[in-house]
Parts: structure tokens; C-alpha cells; sequence
């Protein structure tokens, strides 16, 4: 054992006296120009060496190269500041490299897509090489034991789009790396390693990722990312990600996002914080050029997450909690020159906790949604509001020139006290309703939307009480009669699902002074239809009736240009002819009302846009004022 042990430190001796001499004899900086000439004629750009090189026995033989840079256009695109590449020593001897492992540290690459449309790293078109000539091997590959880069950076900067993008902290160790041999074969496509991903932080305009932790394989072009994980918007994600280059596909499976928090501010001029400059219509793809990457994400969920909204101008805050968001088959469009909106396929399953504004509350949201072509179903959807329960559908078609969307839903014996107090912070109606809209509507903006609205607004309620005021009361007698502004009592009961969206829920009032006597009025049943075109809501059949009489409403709102268009006011009688009725007309701000007399009344109209006025009309044979669903009280 003894003389095992002096051969072994003999031979070690021999094997560290070889390596001096090697370090000794050989002057790698004397390689230098070979070298830099070398990588710029393969890369076809400019190749630097500013620091030194030198051959390092310990702790393992390599070769390191210090402050490089390759260089286009006149900038940098790749800085670094050590690549170290270990060797076998004895091939050294033969004027052989055998690379045992490739050491980048600090490196920095620099992405510029600039003003024109092409990138930093573009570089002319080269002459073809020779063809290799008949009986001559091929290409030597290349294997690496081991390769690392540390501390690195990548920095993406859009000139034309003025968008910054920094991927900083990337620490990524490669075992087993292997190029291909074969020159017409591409690196991406040839490449293989397993290797292990760490980046600390990937930070947008918008947009921060941090403690990306990954395992990657890669072999003939397809790369499987499995499993990652990250930390986005303050919440944990994990899942996995497998990218076919040969199939130019890429496909995301198993994600799922933990608690993420999403905040949205409004400032005071009115941009988001996310707001972006216009980007630049981007040349279309020339015919012949392969198709763009393909996206699937065969499943992928947010759990318990948070978006909070805060409109920084008028003060407001709405939170939206609880978020769980399932996704299954998750599709992009392969060719680049489709959108995204339009060839975007999915299933999914939302749920939503709680929507609460300042005056609002929406709770137990929940939709399933299908997305194929452009087209968007979000059916069944549920929500519970003002004490009431809805459900209907969605459907949106971004294929059209403009967004068509149609809605169809029915709100269900929702309290009227909670819808009012959510505008006025004032309860003058109570009771269960029921509002249905089936409409539809197209354009890129709600302006232009208000104005292609299109469909029916139902509201239906019974046994009602408005608050502060006895109607049957008020027109139990000429006097009061003639004293009472119908304008005030109609607006809100009669103009239903349109009245708050026509006036914008200005001024509601009560009732005091001469004509105000107090007091309650039941509503036995209320009906509010209207029929809308172009932004124009007429109405069909709007009426209500107390226990002894009824009032309806004829005439059109008119949304778009916010006026009153021709609007009546009417009492009835059993044959439903107006025995007092008045008329409405012009903006909504300031209407001109049809008055015999003028009052100084002190009833605040409930929507507040209505001037105090009455317009009796003697009785007689007369053709009926009003045909429709509400009955004459008994």
C-alpha cells in the first residue's frame, strides 16, 4: 500500500510539472486576434477581447477570455465579463481542445428593435459557403460536460414602441450540452442539455415577475420546461411549459396562479398606469414566410385573487375578491396576421366572491365562458344583487369590423331600496322588481355603443311603496290635483331601467311644503317596457297602479343626444283615458315642460330634472290614452 501511495503522488507530480509546462509554453493571448476573427466571421458580427486571456490549471484547467463584447450597428449586444472554458490538458499537447465546461459570468445582452422595424443583431446576407466536397467528414460537434452563465442580464428595448423589457439575476447551469454537427442544421433546433433556470426578476412597463425557478431539457428542438415556478402580481404560480420549435408550438400545462393581487389606478388626467403610447401598425408577413408560434394551454387556473381599482380623479375604489379562474384548451392563432381576439379559443369557469364599490355590491358572481373564432359565450351567468338574483348570457363577436355584443339577462326580485340607495343614498321606492334587458349594441367605445343599442328593457314590480308621498291622496281632490307635478311622480316609477341611465340619477327629491302631504303610496303593480332603436328607448307599455289609481307614460328618451322626446304623463281613468296629463320635452338638464299654470311647489323632482307644472284636461269621450297591461284599481 505504501509504494501504491509514492507512485500515486510520482505520478501527480509528473501530471503538475506537465501542467506548468503547459501554461508556461502555450500564450493564449498570442491566440487572441486568431480567436476574435474567428467568432466575427462565424456570428457575421464584430468580436472583441479588451481584457486579457490566459490557460488557469486550478481548480480546473480552462482557458478564460476577460472583457468581451460583440459588437453590431456600433453597440453592444453582448457584453461580459469572464468566459472561462475548461479543457483537457494532454489534447492541448496535440494542439487539440476537448471543452469540459463553458463559464459566462456577468454577462449583458442587449435587444434593440429599432425606429425601421429590425433588430440590433440583424445582419446582412451572407455568400453561401462552398459545398463540402465528395469524401470530406462533416462538421465536428461539440459536447460539453458542464456550462453556467451567472449573474447575467437581458435588456429588450422596443425604439419604435418605447417599450423597456429587463430580465435580471439569470443564474442557468447546463449539464450535458451538445451542439450539432451538421452546419445547415440551426442551433435552437440541434441544441441539447439538461439544465437548471434561475432569474430574479423580469420587469416590463406594467409588469413584474420575480423568483423564476425552472428545470429545463432540450433535445432536437423541443424543449420541456418542467416543473417552473414564479411570483406575479404578489401571488406564486407553478406549473409546466414543453416548446416544439420544429412544430413551432407552444404548449402550457398545469399552471396555476396562488392569491395574485392586480391593482389598477386612474390618475388625475385620466391615463391607467398601465396606459401605453399607440404602437405602430407592423408590416404584414410576406408571402412565403412560415407562420408565427402557436400557444396552448391545456390547463390553467387563478386561484383567490384580487383586482383593486382606484380612480385617483373622483376618489373612487372598487375591489374585486375572491377570483377563481379555470382555463381548459387555451388556443392562440398560429399566423401572425390574425389577432389574437379573433383566433383565440378556450373553456373556462369563472367565479367571482364579492364586486364592492362605494354604493355597490355584487356577490356570488359566477359564469362559464366559451371562446372559438373570434366569438365569445359567457353562458350560463350568475350574480347576485340588491338582494336579488340574476342569470342570463353574454355573447360578444370580435370577427365583425367592430365588437358585437348582445346581452340577455334577468334580474330577479331585487330589492328597489338597494338599487336606489347604490345611486341616490336615498330609499323613496321599496319592494321586489324584476328588470329584463335583451339588447344588443356594436362599436369601439360606449359613445359609439349608446348609439347602435338595440332591443327591449323590461322592469315589473308589485306591491311597492313609495316613500314621502300619497298619491291617492294628492288626487283625491280638483284642488290637489291641479297642485300635483306628474312629471315628479312618473319620472323614476315609469321610466324604470332607462329613467336612472337617460337622467344619470341627478337630484332625487322628496316631498314637503302646500302640496307635499307625506305619508306612503302602495304600488299594486308596476310595468315598465320600452322598445329601443339606434339609442332611442320608446315607450311600449309603462305604467303603474296604486290602490286607486293609474298612471302611465307615452313617448320616447332619446340616450344618445339626452333629450325627452315628446314624453306624457297621464292620470287615467277606468277606460283608460287621460283625465290629467303633462308634457315633456327637450335635454334632459333642462326640459321644457307643457303647464297651464306655474307653481312654487316644493316637490324635489325624483330625478330631479322636472319643473313644477300640471295640465288638467276636462273629461268626456276621448280615445284611450293607455291599453296595456296595468289594470284600473278597483
Amino acid at each position: 500500500m505504501k509504494n501504491i501511495l509514492i507512485a500515486l503522488g510520482v505520478l501527480l507530480g509528473l501530471l503538475l510539472l506537465a501542467g506548468i509546462a503547459i501554461v508556461s509554453l502555450v500564450d493564449v493571448n498570442a491566440h487572441k486576434p486568431r480567436i476574435e476573427a474567428a467568432v466575427s466571421d462565424a456570428l457575421g458580427m464584430e468580436f472583441r477581447i479588451q481584457g486579457k486571456a490566459g490557460l488557469h490549471l486550478f481548480p480546473s484547467a480552462s482557458i478564460s477570455l476577460s472583457d468581451i463584447h460583440l459588437r453590431n450597428l456600433g453597440t453592444d449586444v453582448v457584453a461580459a465579463e469572464t468566459i472561462r472554458v475548461g479543457v483537457r490538458l494532454l489534447p492541448l499537447l496535440n494542439r487539440q481542445v476537448e471543452i469540459t465546461e463553458l463559464i459566462l459570468e456577468k454577462p449583458v445582452i442587449r435587444i434593440e428593435k429599432l425606429a425601421g422595424g429590425k433588430f440590433n443583431f440583424d445582419t446582412p446576407p451572407r455568400s453561401p459557403k462552398s459545398p463540402v466536397k465528395k469524401g470530406a467528414g462533416p462538421g465536428a460537434s461539440l459536447a460539453v460536460a458542464g456550462a453556467a452563465v451567472r449573474n447575467g442580464t437581458v435588456i429588450y428595448l422596443d425604439r419604435k414602441g418605447d417599450e423597456k423589457t429587463e430580465i435580471s439575476g439569470i443564474d442557468f447551469s447546463l449539464k450535458n450540452l451538445s451542439l450539432p454537427a451538421a452546419t445547415d442544421t440551426p442551433l435552437s433546433k440541434g441544441i441539447s442539455f439538461a439544465g437548471e433556470l434561475r432569474v430574479k426578476e423580469i420587469k416590463g412597463k406594467d409588469v413584474a415577475l420575480t423568483d423564476l425557478d425552472a428545470k429545463i431539457t432540450a433535445s432536437a428542438g423541443v424543449y420541456d420546461i418542467r416543473p417552473f415556478t414564479m411570483k406575479l402580481f404578489g401571488g406564486k404560480g407553478e406549473g409546466g411549459m414543453r416548446v416544439d420549435l420544429l412544430r413551432r408550438d407552444v404548449e402550457v400545462s398545469g399552471f396555476i396562479l396562488e392569491k395574485p393581487v392586480i391593482r389598477i389606478e386612474k390618475g388625475t388626467d385620466g391615463k391607467f398606469d398601465f396606459g401605453t403610447p399607440p404602437r405602430p401598425t407592423e408590416t404584414p408577413a410576406k408571402g412565403g414566410e412560415g407562420p408565427g408560434i402557436s400557444l396552448t394551454v391545456a390547463s390553467s387556473a387563478v386561484r383567490n385573487g384580487v383586482v383593486s381599482y382606484v380612480d385617483k380623479k373622483d376618489g373612487t375604489k372598487t375591489e374585486i375578491s375572491g377570483i377563481d379562474f379555470s382555463l381548459k384548451n387555451l388556443s392562440l392563432p398560429a399566423a401572425p396576421d390574425t389577432p389574437p381576439s379573433k383566433g383565440i379559443s378556450f373553456t373556462g369557469e369563472l367565479r367571482v366572491k364579492e364586486i364592492k364599490a362605494k354604493d355597490l355590491a355584487v356577490t356570488d358572481m359566477a359564469a362559464k365562458i366559451n371562446a372559438s373564432a373570434g366569438i365569445c359565450d359567457i353562458r350560463p351567468f350568475t350574480v347576485k344583487l340588491f338582494g336579488g338574483k340574476g342569470e342570463g348570457g353574454i355573447r360578444v363577436d370580435l370577427t365583425r369590423v367592430k365588437p358585437d355584443v348582445q346581452v340577455r339577462y334577468t334580474l330577479s326580485n331585487f330589492r328597489a331600496e338597494e338599487s336606489l340607495a347604490a345611486i341616490s343614498q336615498k330609499k323613496y321606492l321599496s319592494g321586489p322588481m324584476t328588470l329584463v334587458p335583451d339588447l344588443s349594441f356594436r362599436g369601439n367605445g360606449a359613445e359609439e355603443m349608446k348609439r347602435t343599442v338595440r332591443g327591449q328593457v323590461s322592469l315589473r314590480g308589485e306591491d311597492l311603496s313609495l316613500h314621502g308621498m300619497d298619491i291617492d291622496g294628492l288626487l283625491s281632490t280638483v284642488e290637489h290635483a291641479q297642485q300635483m307635478n306628474l312629471a315628479d311622480v312618473g319620472a323614476f316609477l315609469l321610466a324604470g331601467p332607462l329613467g336612472t341611465a337617460a337622467t344619470k340619477g341627478y337630484s332625487f327629491g322628496g316631498v314637503s311644503g302646500a302640496v307635499a302631504q307625506g305619508g306612503e303610496s302602495k304600488i299594486i303593480r308596476l310595468v315598465s317596457e320600452w322598445t329601443v332603436n339606434d339609442g332611442v328607448a320608446e315607450a311600449k307599455d309603462v305604467a303603474f297602479a296604486t290602490r286607486k289609481n293609474r298612471i302611465a307614460m307615452k313617448g320616447k328618451l332619446d340616450i344618445v343626444n339626452e333629450r325627452f322626446v315628446d314624453i306624457t304623463v297621464a292620470v287615467l281613468d277606468a277606460k283608460g283615458c287621460a283625465t290629467v296629463r303633462q308634457k315633456i320635452s327637450g335635454p334632459f338638464r333642462n326640459p321644457k315642460l307643457d303647464t297651464v299654470t306655474t307653481l312654487e311647489t316644493a316637490i324635489e323632482p325624483i330625478l330631479g330634472l322636472f319643473q313644477q307644472t300640471k295640465h288638467l284636461v276636462g273629461r268626456g269621450e276621448c280615445k284611450p290614452f293607455y291599453t296595456g297591461s296595468v289594470a284600473q284599481p278597483r
